[in-house]
């Protein structure tokens, strides 16, 4: 059986995705798909992602995925400084 998630891409990735005005688009899944089996199946090259959410929490690669979960896809950013103040 599917599952159907719901995925957002965020910053440079936003290109890959062809979304609805919300920024957010429908996946079909198949069961027992990973976060890493997620991107992969969205084409998105390997090192191109920084963090992944799902339902609001960070999510490792080998999170499973159920049907009706919202996956939030950041890229590394750049910018801020590492110095203190």
């Amino acid at each position: 059986m599917a599952a159907r998630v719901t995925v957002r891409l965020f910053a440079t990735l936003r290109r890959q995705q062809a979304s609805s005005r919300e920024g957010a688009c429908q996946v079909e899944v198949p069961e027992g798909t990973t976060v890493e089996g997620l991107i992969r199946q969205l084409g998105i090259v390997p090192g191109a992602v920084w963090v992944v959410f799902v339902n609001a929490l960070r999510a490792q690669p080998e999170t499973e995925l159920v049907d009706g979960d919202k996956v939030d896809i950041f890229p590394p950013v750049a910018g801020g400084s590492t110095e203190s103040k």
